[in-house]
């Protein structure tokens, strides 16, 4: 058996949700600089395990909470964070830019050495765009909830009024995507779907998809719309900026205060929402490139288990059939990145993790204020989502763009992993939907159909 480095964790962190491993080892190279580039000091080991398409990360909670207290201090005032964030978006539109390029490009009629050429420059962007944004990552771990108290102290705001200050009133690109929807659906032509399908041709893709959205699929989501009230919900998703910045008015003015003293959650959450963006739109030119390469070696169908470093120097068909039938374990220690396709990699993962009790109850972060009873649902994926109906508790490591549709379903949204900037909190906020993040352990200890209470206003989680 193959013998890999001990890796221990005093407070283990997890992040659950699906995943390849050519996806997953973007931003997992991102970890190995992030920290360097900033503060000149190494991220401390993490590992994972990456199965048929699911991923399970964990690393040392203190290492979170150490360099989110670091990074809210070096970035705290409004110029040092507005002009991060301008250098990460010139970042962003190099992206866009390239990714355009390759969704327009023949890639067939290119050699391997322009492909290579293509691949590579993406692979330096992609590194800069994690260097300058996985820093928004370190607040899931807890230390979002404590730096909040610290801010509140003096100014009394209840927790509903923080999360209206924490809310973003400028569009995600999700809501640009659906309000782009209903616009097609009140003034159809063919200009404006052409225009919708060059803006969004990417959209199908995250850690586990790499398809190009079609005119068939954007014909099938119009169809799905029109089943529904889809007037009032385009109506509720123009009012709810207007909403939340007016709320948001009345807040600093009751409380005397001219600018919001919670301003940087506020553009955190924001920035976390547009990182989805551009990840996406980077992952569908490198899986586009990969598997232009791949076909023409025979290898294509072994895409999800190869590492992005590996494109032009294939291992073995043999290693890469041992990682899809194993999975694989990966340490990411340092500068480098390691796979190890082991037997049985996800019980060896809970070893590591050890035993987590609960006494029927659980607690986490108030991310969405609110009360609520139903049946747990534990979606794991998004192959479980036809288990959710109307009213029921979602229950899953963690929410992404994809779970939208259910999370409208659901009397309340619990999570295992997450901080008040994550997409579970910020689309719970605006479905205004009781939700608790940061859970770490309810998938593991609720079971579908259990009769739970939500009591988000507190944070807890409890079976009846």
């Amino acid at each position: 058996m193959t013998q890999f480095p001990k890796i221990s964790f005093n407070s283990p962190y997890t992040q659950k949700g699906k995943m390849n491993v050519f996806q997953g080892m973007f931003p997992a190279k991102g970890y190995t600089t992030f920290s360097v580039f900033d503060f000149g000091r190494e991220f401390k080991p993490m590992l994972a395990t990456i199965i048929q398409g699911m991923g399970q990360w964990v690393f040392e909670e203190s290492e979170f909470n150490e360099l989110a207290k670091m990074y809210a201090k070096k970035l705290g005032e409004k110029v040092a964070f507005k002009e991060r964030f301008g250098k990460w978006m010139q970042i962003c539109k190099r992206i866009e830019g390239f990714t355009a390029e390759v969704n327009e490009k023949d890639l067939s009629k290119l050699s391997e050495d322009q492909i290579k050429h293509l691949f590579e420059e993406l692979r330096k962007t992609i590194a800069e765009f994690w260097n300058y944004s996985m820093f928004t990552e370190m607040f899931d771990a807890g230390y979002d909830a404590e730096d909040l108290e610290r801010i509140n102290k003096g100014l009394g705001l209840s927790r509903k009024e923080i999360q209206v200050m924490i809310t973003p009133t400028k569009p995600t690109y999700v809501k640009e995507h659906k309000q782009t929807l209903y616009d097609l659906l009140e003034n159809p032509s063919e200009e404006k779907k052409q225009a919708f399908l060059k803006k969004f041709f990417w959209i199908k893709t995250d850690y586990t998809e790499t398809g190009k959205y079609t005119e068939k699929d954007l014909e099938q989501e119009l169809a799905e719309l029109k089943k529904g009230n889809w007037e009032k919900e385009k109506q509720e998703l123009l009012k709810f900026s207007k909403e939340i910045e007016t709320q948001q008015s009345e807040i600093l003015k009751s409380k005397g205060l001219e600018e919001n003293p919670f301003w940087f959650y506020k553009e955190l959450t924001f920035w976390r929402d547009e990182r989805k963006r551009y990840n996406y739109m980077s992952l569908f030119a490198a899986t586009q490139l990969a598997l232009e390469v791949l076909k023409r070696k025979g290898f294509e169908k072994h895409l999800n288990v190869l590492m992005p470093n590996e494109l032009f120097s294939l291992p073995k068909k043999q290693e890469l059939e041992k990682r899809e039938k194993n999975g694989v374990i990966a340490i990411v220690s340092g500068k480098k990145i390691e796979l190890y396709a082991e037997p049985d990699a996800e019980e060896k993962l809970e070893e590591k993790l050890g035993n987590q009790e609960t006494k029927g109850y659980l607690r986490g972060m108030s991310a969405s204020i609110g009360t609520a009873t139903g049946k747990a649902k534990i979606i794991l994926s998004p192959k479980d989502f036809h288990k959710m109906q109307e009213g029921n508790i979602l229950v899953a490591p963690a929410t992404r763009p994809e779970y939208v549709p259910i999370m409208q379903k659901a009397a309340a949204i619990v999570t295992d992993e997450g901080g008040i900037t994550c997409h579970a909190a910020i689309v719970s906020r605006e479905f205004g939907k009781p939700c608790v993040v940061g859970t770490k352990i309810a998938t593991k200890v609720f079971k579908d159909n259990d009769l739970l209470e939500v009591r988000a206003n507190h944070g807890l989680v409890k079976k009846l």
